[in-house]
């Protein structure tokens, strides 16, 4: 076989394999030879790429310019390279990269000989890039959040300096000299900053801001980049902190900053995105919040401590009232000159006692308030509860004419409680059951438990509660605007303190009431409440 027959077998055979397709034309530019990796990107057979033919296959859009540049390579006889789309009959386009170098035969130029290579995924990955980097910068600059993109790869060099000159502890060596902290920081360069940024320094435009950088850090905001470094040098790629800084106007910022590394410059740190929110005046609010709430919690305090002392001061004289009244009420020592004296010493006594039953409630209340009033906790049975305290109102009760009775209550569980305060939320429930009620009325008793917790409740038919004023018996000193109420005036402190003793035991109140037809006050204690079956031994 002749040498030249068999160069020409063998580029056949390596054009048929070739991954690329693969042209030839003579010198004019006339195609007159494609490969079948060719035809399969192009769309075209062998014969309808011939000549120029192959031209009909480059897309419309970008036939005019190819037509140019080949045409431009051929006459200088140059070398053609560029990047075009392939249309297919069946609608399909394909990217590809053209190249063709100029062929010699014996000296002369006889043609061109070249390849086309498929590079659509890279088109579209780049074009994914590309709309990705303009989506970033659009977000980036129309951000209400201050935005700083920053170079930290002369930093990442000094690190790596002191690491190679022996520092293997950074936070001592920055905490020794602050000037290297200094020098470090000094490496940083800014790349950009969106608008917001520019605002937040209080710049007028970015050049001014550019130019002023070194004016927006305080002695705090070097210690918060150290810490920055320390956290990128551990291998983290984000931090975020709060700082101090500066504006361009000298009043100083509470900052509160995030820094992330991007992804694809872990091991450089060239590319750094900083967002800056000024939370000055939220910490300012916060501030005057807590002062609010300090002031406020002083004079609740004091509150407390004069009511407390007041009680205290109260009682004793008023005790003395009520023993003398007894014993003139009674004459034990003698009788009295006149008979409307012993109904004088009467009133005396009843009012000292009704006196003395509001002082213990400013004073049990004042207590609570104080955080003075703790629980001496034990094991009960609240059937034993219920009946000592509707004993101890069974006479009252009477004298009201109102009916009194209590509720089936069934396998009642023993409960870790304050037996005072437990009776003493009973009889105030009680003692405001029979003040509301009247004449002919009822009142009922009743406890249940469920997996929710004990439920203790007093029911009367009394005057009812309309629901808008419910919440206004649960304040301190609130008596409801009713002509009926009225005739049973008292401090209001009945419901508050039974609350807050439920809450004491992690439980709590609630009110059912209807205008009219009565009410029930339900005191809701907690699971945790509740004594397992066999543990409740002591309780008797």
């Amino acid at each position: 076989m002749p040498p030249q027959l068999r160069s020409e077998t063998r580029f056949e055979a390596l054009a048929a394999l070739a991954p690329v397709g693969i042209f030839s034309t003579d010198i004019d530019g006339q195609c007159e030879y494609v490969n079948q990796r060719w035809c399969e990107i192009a769309g075209l057979s062998p014969a309808q790429a011939l000549g120029r033919g192959w031209v009909n296959a480059v897309h419309p859009e970008d036939r005019p310019r190819v037509a140019d540049e080949w045409q431009h390579s051929t006459r200088r006889g140059e070398p053609f390279r560029s990047e075009y789309r392939f249309l297919a009959p069946d609608g399909r386009v394909t990217w590809v990269l053209g190249q063709a170098i100029v062929e010699h035969r014996d000296g002369s130029a006889v043609g061109y000989i070249g390849t086309i290579t498929d590079i659509t995924e890279r088109q579209h990955a780049e074009a994914s890039a590309r709309a990705g980097e303009e989506m970033y910068r659009s977000l980036f600059q129309n951000s209400p959040i201050s935005l700083w993109e920053e170079d930290f790869s002369g930093v990442r060099q000094f690190i790596d300096e002191l690491r190679n000159n022996g520092v293997s502890d950074l936070r001592a060596h920055f905490a020794a000299d602050r000037d290297s902290l200094r020098r470090c920081a000094s490496l940083v360069r800014v790349s950009q900053v969106n608008k917001a940024a520019v605002i937040l320094a209080q710049a007028h435009d970015v050049d001014e801001l550019f130019d002023s950088l070194g004016r927006l850090f305080s002695d705090e905001t070097l210690d918060f980049f150290a810490e920055e470094i320390l956290s990128l040098a551990s291998g983290r790629s984000t931090f975020e902190g709060e700082t101090i800084g500066l504006a361009l106007s000298g009043s100083r910022l509470e900052l509160a900053i995030k820094l992330t590394v991007l992804p694809g410059h872990e091991n450089t740190w060239s590319k750094v995105l900083v967002s800056v929110v000024d939370q000055t005046e939220r910490k300012q609010a916060e501030r005057a919040l807590q002062a609010a709430k300090e002031q406020a919690e002083t004079a609740s305090r004091a509150k407390s401590d004069f009511l407390a002392n007041m009680s205290h001061e109260l009682r004793t004289p008023l005790n003395a009232i009520i023993g003398f009244a007894e014993l003139m009420k009674s004459g034990i020592v003698g009788t009295l000159g006149h008979e409307r004296y012993r109904s004088y010493a009467a009133d005396i006594h009843t009012s000292g006692l009704h006196l003395l039953e509001i002082i213990n409630d400013v004073l049990d209340l004042a207590k609570i308030e104080a955080r003075e009033s703790r629980l001496y906790e034990e094991t009960l049975r609240l059937e034993s509860i219920i009946t000592a305290a509707m004993q101890m109102m069974a006479e009252q009760v009477e004298r009201a004419g109102l009916g009194f009775a209590r509720e089936p209550m069934l396998s009642l569980p023993a409960i870790r409680a304050d037996e005072r305060a437990l009776r003493q939320m009973l009889l105030n429930l009680l003692s405001n059951a029979v003040k509301f009620t009247p004449r002919g009325g009822t009142i009922r008793v009743g406890a249940a438990s469920d997996q929710t917790g004990v439920r203790l409740w007093v029911s009367d038919t009394g005057i009812g509660i309309a629901a808008a004023d419910i919440p206004k018996l649960m304040q301190p000193f609130t008596q409801l605007d009713n002509s009926y109420r009225r005739k049973h005036r008292g401090t209001g402190l009945g419901l508050v303190l039974v609350r807050q003793l439920a809450e004491m035991h992690g439980g709590s109140v609630s009110i059912d009431s209807t205008p009219g037809q009565g009410t029930t006050v339900n005191v809701i204690l907690p699971p945790e409440r509740i004594v397992a079956p066999g543990a409740d031994r002591a309780a008797g």
